[in-house]
């Protein structure tokens, strides 16, 4: 190619030269849509049940992020019955959603209310009528989304039929910047469709045997789901505001009868054989799901939680929007500011001298630049691979560890290109708090430096690589692969 035709395909994909300093794949700041909230990317979704709109408490709902009115229910024709929800002032929850910046959604399904979904999704007029009925009801209650609780698909063609139903709604609610969300039991199979068309899957994680919903059993039902395929950053990890007995299923007492009959500890989730999940487990819960970078949490249901200090939804906002939540956002934004520092010298760098040129920029200046953002934020940011070119970005063993987990969850998913994994937080033998984010080829131009000799790299490139770099392992990639990582580490006393 020469210099003109290579300016010239510069010009036309300058943002993808980045990934020759392992800058793109990474969506750093996530777009949440013209209704979003000013709480941040992890949502605190919750439920609100018809038979308990009247006693809605506002000020007490403001730390969530997302509030689902519960339900209504699918026609045998294909339309929509609201009329669980004719006590529902639609005025006074819009005036919440604006004065508290949450997103409004409806639910539809449930249980005891899934009856018609099983004829709906395997007829295909009957889905085009049904995403009809919810485009309408959408408009008129000015909702930011649909969440479908489907309890449950009973055979295969159900669940296939599951799917097709939710790109129908897709069809109708993704141009609108709606979103369309799935709740499932752990138990479930979900179809590669269905968790392609979801925009999140929210995670029934608790009714389990015995004590209902522990820490651990939430765990399994995240990787049962994990392992069909659904990723980290669309999973929203369900937690109950309820206790339920070991024995006598039909006993459920609200978590805020629990609290004002026994007041238990802070660390104890069971009395007289009712299991629940007390301020330490939720705490626990919460931060298991942000620091794996999974979407938020998800409570059922919203009028049982306890009053004033004892409310657990206050807990989970502390845990998720104080000092330990916000290392995540705090490491997007520094890895951001980092990106825009490095594109903007690497860009100066390629349309004087081409790869070649490039190749002396990373070599002399990526890695100061890179440590004066850190230093500028307060905090340690590095590059990090399992296959460095320049040693001093060699992943460590842990490191490696991780990169090797977020390649398995891209071949695991089920999207086409692999969407790069969400970032996580994990801390270090000095006990500090470090981010790391996924770095993945997103462009053919990226393989001029990093993919095959003699194909994608051209001679005089791979000379000058050799010069810079002699014991280069940074090539024979190929597009959508995990380069590498991002690493914010944070001072231990913050």
């Amino acid at each position: 190619m020469d210099r003109m035709s290579w300016l010239g395909a510069w010009r036309a994909a300058s943002v993808g030269w980045f990934c020759l300093l392992g800058l793109v794949g990474m969506d750093l700041m996530q777009a949440e849509g013209p209704t979003a909230s000013n709480k941040g990317p992890f949502r605190i979704v919750g439920y609100l049940p018809d038979y308990r709109v009247a006693g809605f408490d506002a000020k007490a709902s403001a730390a969530l992020t997302d509030l689902i009115v519960f339900s209504s229910e699918p026609t045998a024709e294909g339309g929509l019955d609201l009329s669980r929800l004719k006590g529902v002032s639609w005025a006074e929850l819009q005036a919440f959603k604006k004065g508290e910046h949450v997103r409004l959604h409806l639910a539809v399904g449930g249980w005891g209310r899934s009856r018609h979904f099983g004829k709906v999704s395997t007829t295909l007029a009957l889905r085009v009528a049904f995403a009809q009925a919810i485009e309408k009801a959408c408009a008129e209650l000015q909702l930011d989304g649909i969440d479908l609780d489907w309890e449950h698909p009973s055979n295969p063609a159900e669940e296939e039929g599951y799917g097709l139903l939710m790109s129908e709604l897709r069809a109708v609610l993704a141009p609108r910047g709606l979103t369309l969300s799935v709740t499932v039991a752990g138990w479930q199979k979900l179809t590669p469709r269905l968790i392609q068309t979801a925009d999140f899957v929210q995670l029934m994680a608790y009714d389990q045997p015995g004590a209902h919903s522990t820490l651990e059993g939430a765990l399994a039902d995240v990787g049962k789901l994990r392992a069909m395929g659904v990723p980290r950053a669309k999973l929203v990890l369900g937690v109950p505001f309820y206790g339920r007995h070991r024995t006598d299923r039909n006993r459920t007492p609200t978590y805020r009868e629990i609290e004002e009959r026994w007041k238990p500890a802070a660390g104890v989730d069971e009395v007289e054989g009712i299991c629940f999940n007390g301020p330490e487990t939720m705490r626990r819960k919460a931060a298991y799901a942000r620091d794996e970078g999974m979407a938020g949490v998800m409570i059922w249901e919203v009028g049982q939680d306890a009053v004033g200090e004892a409310s657990l939804l206050k807990v989970l906002a502390a845990e998720v929007g104080g000092q330990a939540g916000r290392r995540m956002a705090e490491g997007k934004k520094v890895a951001g500011e980092a990106f825009q520092v490095l594109s903007g010298q690497l860009m100066g760098a390629m349309a004087k001298g081409g790869p070649t040129h490039a190749i002396d920029f990373c070599s002399t200046r990526a890695l100061g630049l890179t440590s004066a953002v850190g230093s500028s934020n307060r905090v340690g940011l590095q590059r990090v691979t399992h296959a460095a070119r320049n040693p001093a970005n060699l992943a460590n063993p842990l490191e490696q560890e991780l990169i090797a987990r977020f390649q398995a969850e891209m071949r695991a998913g089920t999207n086409l290109p692999p969407v790069p994994p969400a970032p996580v937080i994990r801390t270090n033998a000095s006990g500090a708090r470090v981010f790391y984010a996924p770095i993945v080829l997103s462009n053919p131009l990226c393989l001029q430096c990093h993919g095959a000799p003699g194909r994608e790299i051209a001679s005089a490139t791979a000379e000058a690589i050799g010069q810079k770099y002699p014991q280069d392992r940074a090539t024979g990639f190929r597009m959508g692969d995990l380069r590498g990582l991002w690493k914010v580490e944070f001072p231990v006393e913050r």
